[in-house]
């Protein structure tokens, strides 16, 4: 998961282990491009913020997470709208967009699908 917003991060990191989802996070895209070689094979899902401080933004980061491991599952969420000035936001195989703010419910459902699909 990243996620420049350290309540939200922690938040969301709690429900999903709540619900026995193993987490591991990133404050921005830095931190998560650091972590990456020695996560990938292992991570099913990357949940992560699309606006966000670093060297890119979320769905930047999904595409480079999913060129190494192409079966990665995506969820991106933001406080904008999917139509984000007047563009729709393109969405890239197995990826899914939540919009914030969103229950911890809304975001359990979602991983559940979005992991369920094949």
């Amino acid at each position: 998961m990243v996620e420049d917003d350290e309540r939200l991060r922690q938040l969301t990191r709690s429900a999903l282990e709540r619900h026995g989802y193993r987490v591991w996070e990133a404050p921005d895209s830095a931190e998560a491009l650091r972590l990456w070689p020695q996560l990938v094979g292992s991570v099913q899902l990357l949940v992560t913020d699309l606006v966000m401080p670093g060297p890119m933004n979320g769905r930047e980061l999904a595409r480079q997470f999913q060129q190494t491991q192409p079966d990665l599952k995506v969820i991106l969420f933001s406080g904008y709208s999917q139509d984000l000035a007047g563009r729709t936001l393109e969405l890239g195989p197995g990826q899914v967009f939540l919009a914030k703010p969103f229950t911890p419910e809304q975001l359990l459902r979602l991983v559940r699908q979005v992991l369920d699909q094949g």
